[in-house]
């Protein structure tokens, strides 16, 4: 290979790097989860969202990477997902403070609301595991 070669190869690469949450956002092929709360005292809103192996958290328009997940940690929440029928749940309990999942999916979206005295444990431990992704 030329050094020419090299240097637009990596110099492509960089520009696709480059692109961003943007570009996931808006392929309508990508599975995408987005799950947060608002409400409360200050009613503060946070939202983020999960596109493959990566969260992103929703700051105004913008979109900042959290962290890439591992393998396992995406195949766990996938196996809550399908745990739950999300095209039969219906879920609409905001209270003070409310939670949020919503599933976008094959051009599909369902999204559910909820408070903290809500019964529906599947929607608490799939909350749950969203955010324990969060941390590192």
């Amino acid at each position: 290979m030329t050094i020419k070669t090299l240097l637009a190869g990596g110099m492509i690469m960089l520009l696709f790097a480059c692109s961003g949450p943007e570009k996931l956002l808006s392929d309508a092929s990508k599975d995408r989860i987005y799950f947060g709360k608002a409400g409360g005292f200050t009613n503060i809103s946070t939202e983020y969202v999960l596109i493959e192996k990566y969260v992103y958290k929703r700051e105004g328009e913008k979109f900042n990477m959290i962290r890439k997940l591992s393998g396992d940690q995406v195949k766990s929440i996938n196996i809550l997902v399908n745990a739950i029928d999300f095209s039969k749940l219906n879920l609409n309990e905001p209270g003070n403070m409310t939670y949020h999942i919503k599933l976008v999916k094959a051009g599909s979206v369902q999204e559910v609301k909820w408070s903290d005295t809500s019964e529906n444990s599947k929607i608490k431990e799939l909350y749950k595991a969203l955010t324990s992704t969060l941390k590192e």
